[in-house]
C-alpha cells in the first residue's frame, strides 16, 4: 500500500534537521505489556553485551560533531531500572546535549524524578494506558502493584521536580479504548498533553493486531462523543516540522482547555519527516522501527580504541546507512519485540 505521507524508495533518507538519537539503556522491564513483550518473556541480553555509559557517550559525541544531534531520548525496556541512570544523564548534559528526554512506565519515577532533573534531564514521557487497576493488570501482567496509583505519584513528582511531562497511551479494542476520554480529562486537568499512539503490528502485537487495533481517527471520534470528557471542540493544530505527533486543541463543556496529540504510525506514516536513529542496549543501530533490515551492530566499534579516525568514520557511515533506509510503505517487517528494539 502507498500513502501520500510515505516516501518512495527514491525519497527515503535523511529528514529535516539534526539527528534524534533514541537510546535503549536496558532491555529489562517490570511489566509484560501485551503489545511489547510476549507472555513467556524474551531472551535478555548478556550483561557483557550491554553498552556501557562511556560507549553511549562516544556515539553521542560523534553525532554531535558530525551530522548534528538534536536530542537524546532514553528508553528501554524500562530505563529507570538501569543502575546509575542519573550519571548517564549528567554525562550527556556535560557533553553539551541540551535536550535530554526519557520515556518510562512511571513505576519508579516518584523516587527518581528529582535526581534526574538535577542531572540534566529536561523532559519525561510517561506511559499511562489505563486508570483502572484491574485493566492495568490485564495489559501489563503486573499483579504486584497498583500501577495507576504509582504512575500518578510519579507524574506528580516529575512536575514538582520541574520536568516537562507528556503522557502516552495506546488504545486497545475491548481493553482500554473506552477510557480515552477519562485519560484526556486527567491529562488536561493537570495542564499536560496526552498523545495517543497507534498500536504497531510487530512483536507480540503482530498476531492480534487486527483484533486490538484502534486507529487515531477512531480515537478522535470517540473523544468527540465521550460522555466523560464532554468535548465541546477538537481542532487540528499545525504540527512542528519533523514531529511525529499531530496536535489538536481541546475544549470541554465544563471549561477545561488544552491539547492532545495522535501518533499515527500505522495509518499515516511520517517517514519523510523522520530523522530518528535508535541504539539498542546491545549496540544495534536501527534507522526504522518498522524494518528488520539494514540494522548494524556498532558495539565492537564503540569499544575499539585502536584508531579513532577510522572508527569514527565507520560509525558515522553506519549512522548514514541506517538513516537512508527508512521504510517505503506502510508495511511492518520488524522481527524483534519492542523491549529489544527500544520503545
Amino acid at each position: 500500500m502507498s500513502n501520500t505521507n510515505t516516501p518512495t524508495a527514491g525519497q527515503a533518507g535523511l529528514g529535516p534537521g539534526p539527528v534524534t538519537l533514541r537510546v535503549s539503556v536496558i532491555d529489562r522491564c517490570q511489566n509484560r505489556c501485551v503489545y511489547c513483550i510476549p507472555a513467556g518473556g524474551v531472551e535478555l541480553f548478556a550483561h557483557r553485551d550491554i553498552l556501557r555509559y562511556e560507549e553511549i557517550l562516544r556515539l553521542v559525541k560523534l553525532l554531535r560533531d558530525g551530522p548534528g544531534l538534536g536530542k537524546v531520548h532514553l528508553t528501554g525496556g524500562e530505563p529507570l531500572l538501569r543502575r546509575g541512570l542519573g550519571e548517564l544523564v549528567r554525562m550527556l548534559a556535560e557533553a553539551g546535549v541540551v535536550d535530554i528526554a526519557l520515556t518510562t512506565n512511571g513505576l519508579a519515577l516518584a523516587q527518581m524524578a528529582a535526581e534526574l532533573k538535577r542531572a540534566g534531564l529536561r523532559r519525561v514521557n510517561v506511559s499511562i494506558d489505563t486508570l483502572r487497576p484491574a485493566t492495568y493488570t490485564k495489559l501489563t501482567g503486573n499483579t504486584i502493584v497498583d500501577g495507576p496509583a504509582k504512575i500518578s505519584r510519579g507524574i506528580d513528582a516529575a512536575l514538582a521536580a520541574g520536568l516537562a511531562v507528556k503522557l502516552n497511551a495506546i488504545m486497545l479494542r475491548g481493553l482500554n479504548d473506552a477510557e480515552a476520554g477519562a485519560l484526556v480529562r486527567l491529562a488536561v486537568s493537570r495542564g499536560l498533553t496526552l498523545r495517543f499512539i497507534e498500536l504497531m503490528p510487530f512483536g507480540p502485537a503482530a498476531d492480534s493486531h487486527e483484533q486490538l487495533f484502534v486507529s487515531s481517527a477512531e480515537t478522535l471520534e470517540n473523544l468527540r462523543r465521550d460522555a466523560t470528557l464532554q468535548c465541546e471542540s477538537l481542532r487540528p493544530i499545525a504540527p512542528k516540522l519533523g514531529s511525529s505527533t499531530r496536535p489538536f486543541s481541546l475544549k470541554t463543556a465544563d471549561g477545561l482547555a488544552g491539547r492532545i496529540g495522535v501518533i499515527s504510525s500505522t495509518t499515516q506514516p511520517f517517514c519523510r519527516e523522520c530523522n530518528r536513529v535508535r541504539l539498542t542496549a546491545a549496540g544495534d543501530l536501527i534507522g526504522c522501527l518498522a524494518r528488520s533490515s539494514k540494522g548494524v551492530n556498532i558495539r565492537d566499534l564503540l569499544r575499539d580504541e585502536t584508531d579513532e579516525q577510522r572508527v569514527s568514520q565507520k560509525i558515522r557511515q553506519a549512522v548514514q546507512d541506517v538513516l537512508t533506509h527508512k521504510r517505503t510503505n506502510k508495511n511492518f517487517d520488524q522481527a524483534k519485540n519492542m523491549a529489544q528494539v527500544g520503545g
